[in-house]
């Protein structure tokens, strides 16, 4: 049996329902059984347990950003090339490579997204895709982000983390280890993903204001 934690997030969701689709055992955990009652449909062994939620970071704070201050802002280095990734993507992948059970012990897999990209190019993505093509991406010191983050929800705490992590990708600290190849390269470009999965959120939360 496979025990996914966090089934309900972005990642997690994935996992579990490819694993399910392949006729596993799988058991899902999350904090609310409600949320989970889709995946128990479909086979999955509930469990309701108080764990860390896996999609805490994609929630899309941008969205806010931009249609409040006509552009898009962070912490990063906006000629910095991240390898940017779906968590659709992270879930398929750990779905294939868990049913393929060609692994021993634990594992730990770099996955570089489809290309690296940096946030003045995701700004004009974005931009051609929502309709605003003058959008820019701005970097905003830490102690203007971070009252920033608190009113959207994060915790002080995770504030601070994600500041930290910020500066350690500026810095050259926290980088990829591996070469970018055939095998830790993934379909969804960012093109894909403003498309799918960002403008529905900014349109959303567009008709509710």
């Amino acid at each position: 049996m496979y025990v996914v934690i966090g089934a309900t997030g972005h990642t997690g969701s994935v996992v579990a329902e490819k694993l399910l689709a392949k006729g596993e055992k799988v058991r899902v955990v999350g904090r609310d059984a409600r949320r989970l009652e889709r995946l128990k449909q479909k086979g999955a062994e509930a469990f309701v347990a108080d764990v860390t939620d896996a999609s805490a970071m994609a929630r899309l704070p941008q969205v806010s950003v931009i249609q409040s201050l006509g552009n898009m802002g962070g912490p990063v280095r906006p000629d910095l090339g991240l390898s940017m990734i779906a968590t659709h993507d992270i879930g398929a992948f750990a779905a294939e490579a868990l049913s393929r059970r060609d692994f021993e012990g634990k594992q730990r897999r770099e996955l570089l997204g489809a290309r690296d990209i940096t946030y003045t190019e995701v700004a004009k993505v974005v931009g051609a895709t929502i309709g605003k093509p003058d959008l820019t991406y701005q970097q905003v010191p830490p102690a203007q982000l971070k009252p920033a983050l608190t009113q959207m929800g994060m915790s002080p705490n995770m504030a601070d983390l994600l500041l930290e992590m910020s500066d350690a990708l500026n810095s050259g600290h926290m980088r990829a280890l591996e070469p970018r190849s055939a095998e830790n390269t993934t379909p969804t470009t960012i093109e894909t993903f403003v498309a799918e999965v960002f403008v529905p959120a900014y349109r959303a939360k567009a008709a509710r204001a």
